[in-house]
């Protein structure tokens, strides 16, 4: 259930909105503050610059938050998230690019195994609210591999017995819940076969949610005549085709 507001107190808060509780404040305020439609917070203390929170110590994510007052301030400031946050399903919010190679740090993976680089306002969360940010419609975009998509938007990208590939992992929690599907992967399998298809052939993972797609051969939409061309094709090849 949902309520349409949230009004929470916290210790701390950064530009962001990650918070940081102390002690019994974190009995009914995180709770909340992951519980409502729009979260207002009280802060006790002065809201800090980005990245000034310790990922370890950010005990809410700033994804839930979408107002922040400053307790004793006549005047009420709104920070709207307008920054670009990456999620993993691993729990990691924020965080940067890949790392380079020498610069990995063991515990910070994405849920690829990837290590990845910390960022101002990352924070780390567990399974259970990193899946409640997806299922509970959190997520703008979520890009993912695919071996099919068919130009009805129904898409496949997960094992099958006896057929080498990626496991389902949560592909469809956020094909189901996420805002927008884009897919990024090769044109065509390792025998030259097309990946994009008037239907699946394997099992799909998703129906009619994918409306873009990017491919080492271009950048596609899909429309109600199925699939399109975005980027300027080649010559000799028409700028709308279908697969």
């Amino acid at each position: 259930m949902h309520a349409d507001y949230a009004l929470v107190r916290a210790w701390k808060a950064d530009k962001f909105g990650n918070l940081q509780f102390r002690l019994s404040q974190r009995n009914f305020n995180p709770i909340m503050a992951m519980a409502a439609k729009m979260t207002i917070v009280e802060v006790e203390n002065d809201v800090v610059e980005i990245g000034e929170i310790d990922p370890d110590h950010v005990h809410v994510s700033g994804i839930y938050v979408d107002r922040i007052v400053k307790i004793g301030s006549p005047m009420t400031a709104s920070l709207f998230l307008g920054l670009i946050i990456n999620h993993s399903e691993n729990g990691v919010v924020g965080f940067g690019p890949l790392a380079a190679e020498g610069e990995e740090d063991r515990h910070l993976v994405n849920a690829g195994g990837q290590h990845v680089t910390p960022q101002p306002g990352m924070g780390i969360v567990h399974h259970a609210d990193s899946f409640m940010m997806i299922r509970g419609g959190m997520i703008d975009v979520t890009v993912m591999g695919a071996y099919e998509v068919a130009e009805n938007g129904d898409f496949a990208n997960w094992r099958i017995p006896n057929r080498k590939g990626g496991g389902i992992g949560g592909a469809m929690d956020l094909a189901a819940c996420a805002q927008r599907v884009f897919i990024a992967m090769e044109h065509n399998t390792r025998e030259g076969e097309p990946r994009l298809l008037k239907r699946c052939k394997l099992p799909i993972t998703a129906p009619g949610v994918v409306k873009m797609l990017v491919t080492d051969l271009g950048l596609f939409g899909i429309s109600t005549d199925g699939f399109e061309c975005w980027r300027m094709p080649p010559a000799g090849i028409p700028r709308k085709s279908r697969s």
